[in-house]
């Protein structure tokens, strides 16, 4: 009898270590970005201090779009909306209208902007979890001729 019951509790454990682990790694650890580069036109990325840099090449614009869509993210708690940031990218189509719009914040923690009104909404927030999508909005910086804000 106690045999059976060191089974049963080894694979319910198995069950539910490989039950996490799934979760984990496909709904809660997940991509936000599935953006068809082949709608982008633009990409603006702004600093806190307002130094701007403009992306349009369309193999620049690609490459920032395979890179961020590479990008895994947890879904933080909401927290109350944080005034400043660090990044601010918005993405545009072909006709000029906002694909997206998001925030980098001073921690890392991205979240988006769809209307100015709900800047001051509790909302969710968005943290990488595969790398620091901050050193590379850095590195944009250093490769692209900025515009000071």
């Amino acid at each position: 009898m106690n045999t059976k019951k060191i089974i049963f509790i080894s694979v319910l454990s198995m069950v539910l270590l490989v039950s996490g682990f799934y979760i984990y790694n496909n709904i809660l650890n997940k991509p936000i970005f599935n953006i068809d580069v082949n709608k982008v036109n633009e990409i603006t990325i702004q600093r806190g201090n307002g130094e701007r840099i403009f992306i349009s090449d369309k193999k620049d614009v690609s490459d920032f779009i395979e890179k961020i869509n590479r990008y895994k993210y947890l879904k933080t708690k909401q927290y109350p909306a944080v005034i400043g940031y660090t990044f601010g990218v918005n993405i545009y189509d072909i006709s000029g209208d906002f694909i997206i719009r998001f925030t980098i914040n001073y921690d890392g923690k991205i979240s988006f902007e769809n209307d100015v009104a709900d800047m001051f909404a509790d909302k969710s927030y968005y943290i990488p979890s595969n790398g620091s999508i901050q050193e590379y909005f850095e590195e944009c910086f250093k490769e692209y001729d900025s515009v000071p804000g």
